[in-house]
C-alpha cells in the first residue's frame, strides 16, 4: 500500500506528529498526577520527573510507530530505503567487482524486479577503451551504450517505458529499442579513470518506470560506482606494492648474482696466482713438475674462460637456464687435480691435503667443469674455516646402484 497516491506524504507525517505530541502531553499529565497522589506532596520536581520519565518511555514507542507507519502507508519508500542501506553495507565488504555486482543485482531485483539488468565499465584509453566489467550484455551492446553522446539529462530512456520524462533524454530511443533496453544511466564516476553505464530492461510487472524507481536505481548506481572506484584503487595499491616487492626481489637477486660470480671467479684466479708465483720463484726445478703445474694453469684458464662465457650469455641468464655438458667423467682424476691446485699454492706444512678413494674407477654422468667447481668450493671452504694446522681429507664413497 502506498498512500502517496491518495494523500500527500507530508500530511500523514503532520497528523502523526500531532498525535504523538498529544499523546506525550497526556502521558506527562497522567504521570505527574500519579506521582503527586503517591507522594502526597506538591514539589516542583514532580512535573519535571514525570516529563523525563514520559520521554524515556515514549522514545522507543515513537520509533516503532514511525516504522509501522512507513511499512503500512509508504511501503515502497520503506523498501527502497532498506535496499539502499543493505547494498551500502554489502558494498563496503566487497573486495572484487564480481561480488559487488552480485550485491547490486540482488538489491535491484528485491525491490524492482526486471527482466534484464546490465552494467558495463571501461577504462578509457584513446580510441580503444578496455572493458573492465561487463554483466548482462554483450561487448557490442556495451560499446554502443558507452559511446552515447554526453547529455545534460540524468539518463536515456524510451518514452513508452517511463511515466515521467522529466530529466530524461529521449533522443536515443531507436538505439535503446534495438538493443532491448528501456532506460540507460551513466555511472557517476566523475572525471576519473573509469566510465560506465547501467542498463535497465522491462519491469516484470509490465508497468512503466516511476520517478521513485529511477531515483532508487540512481542512488544504487552511485553506491556501485563508489564501490568500483574503491576496489580499483585497492587493486592499484596492491599492484604497486607487488611491483615494489618484485623490484626489491630483483635487487636481491642481482646482489646474490654478483656475490656468486665474485666467489666463482675468486677460486680460479687465486689458483692461477699461486701457480704463477710458484713457477716464477724458481723453486720448481723438476721439469716434470713444471710441466704438471703448467697443465694445471692451462686447465684453470680454460675453466675460467668457460665460466666467463656463461656469465656473458644473457639469453641463458634471462631464461634462468644453464647448459651442462653431460658425459661420462671419472671422479678420481678430478679430485687429484683439485688437490694439486691447492698443494701447489700452499707454503711449508701449514696445509695437509689427503684423498681416500677406491682403486676401481668411479665414473659419473656429469659435467666435468661443474663437478670440478663443486670440489674446489668444498675444499676452499674447508681450508678457509679451519684453524691452526689445516688438514683436509677428501673421501670418495661409491654409491650403490
Amino acid at each position: 500500500m502506498n498512500i502517496n497516491v491518495v494523500i500527500n506524504r507530508s500530511l500523514v507525517y503532520s497528523l502523526l506528529t500531532i498525535f504523538m505530541v498529544g499523546f506525550y502531553q497526556l502521558a506527562t499529565e497522567v504521570l505527574g498526577t500519579v506521582f503527586t497522589n503517591v507522594a502526597r506532596v506538591h514539589e516542583t520536581w514532580i512535573p519535571l520527573g514525570a516529563a523525563v520519565l514520559a520521554a524515556v518511555v515514549f522514545q522507543p514507542a515513537r520509533q516503532r510507530i514511525q516504522l509501522a507507519v512507513d511499512k503500512t502507508f509508504f511501503r515502497q519508500r520503506y523498501d527502497y530505503q532498506k535496499a539502499v542501506l543493505g547494498f551500502n553495507a554489502r558494498a563496503q565488504k566487497s573486495l572484487e567487482p564480481g561480488r559487488l555486482m552480485a550485491g547490486f543485482a540482488d538489491a535491484v531485483g528485491a525491490t524492482l524486479p526486471l527482466e534484464r539488468l546490465g552494467v558495463a565499465v571501461v577504462a578509457p584509453s584513446g580510441a580503444d577503451p578496455r572493458i573492465l566489467l561487463r554483466e548482462g550484455m554483450d561487448e557490442k551492446a556495451a560499446l554502443a551504450l558507452l559511446s552515447l553522446p554526453a547529455s545534460a539529462a540524468e539518463a536515456w530512456a524510451r518514452e513508452q517505458a517511463v511515466r515521467t520524462t522529466d530529466g530524461l533524454d529521449l533522443t536515443e530511443q531507436h538505439l535503446l529499442e534495438s538493443l532491448g533496453w528501456d532506460v540507460v544511466m551513466p555511472l557517476p564516476f566523475g572525471s576519473g579513470a573509469l566510465a560506465g553505464c547501467l542498463a535497465l530492461g522491462r519491469k516484470k510487472s509490465g508497468q512503466r518506470f516511476t520517478r521513485e524507481d529511477l531515483d532508487l536505481v540512481e542512488t544504487l548506481a552511485g553506491e556501485l560506482a563508489t564501490g568500483l572506484q574503491r576496489i580499483r584503487l585497492q587493486e592499484e595499491i596492491f599492484s604497486e606494492r607487488a611491483s615494489r616487492e618484485k623490484a626489491d626481489e630483483l635487487n636481491r637477486l642481482k646482489t646474490e648474482f654478483i656475490s656468486s660470480v665474485s666467489h666463482e671467479l675468486r677460486t680460479p684466479m687465486s689458483s692461477l696466482q699461486s701457480l704463477s708465483e710458484l713457477l716464477g720463484s724458481g723453486k720448481v726445478t723438476d721439469e716434470a713438475r713444471r710441466e704438471r703445474l703448467l697443465q694445471l694453469m692451462a686447465g684453470e684458464c680454460g675453466r675460467l674462460s668457460r665460466f666467463v662465457h656463461n656469465v656473458l650469455d644473457f639469453g641463458k641468464i634471462e631464461k634462468e637456464t644453464k647448459l651442462y655438458n653431460i658425459r661420462p667423467a671419472a671422479v678420481q682424476p678430478l679430485i687429484r687435480e683439485v688437490l694439486d691446485v691447492y698443494r701447489s699454492g700452499s707454503a711449508g706444512g701449514e696445509l695437509v691435503l689427503a684423498a681416500e678413494m677406491p682403486d676401481e674407477p668411479v665414473v659419473l654422468e656429469a659435467d666435468q667443469d661443474a663437478v670440478r667447481q663443486a670440489l674446489l668450493n668444498l675444499v676452499d671452504n674447508a681450508i678457509k674455516y679451519s684453524s691452526g694446522r689445516k688438514e683436509v681429507t677428501v673421501r670418495l664413497v661409491p654409491g650403490s646402484e
